[in-house]
């Protein structure tokens, strides 16, 4: 039986570099269209491989609001 895993990327604007594998997002898109990011290809590629099912969400923080 495989166990669910739930993985959340809190990240800022360096971390988002990251998740878009150097990209820019594209905000106002990414409302209506959410492209997959190299990152969770790469764990849809591992649980396939591994019997596993990891689920990886990112989301940036704090949301809209700066540090203060």
């Amino acid at each position: 039986m495989k166990t669910n895993y739930r993985i959340l990327f809190l990240h800022r604007s360096t971390g988002e570099v990251i998740y878009n594998e150097g990209g820019h997002s594209v905000r106002f898109i990414s409302r209506f269209i959410k492209p997959k990011s190299f990152v969770s290809k790469w764990f849809d590629n591992y649980n396939k491989l591994n019997n596993t099912n990891y689920k990886f969400e990112e989301q940036s923080c704090p949301k809209s609001n700066s540090y203060g």
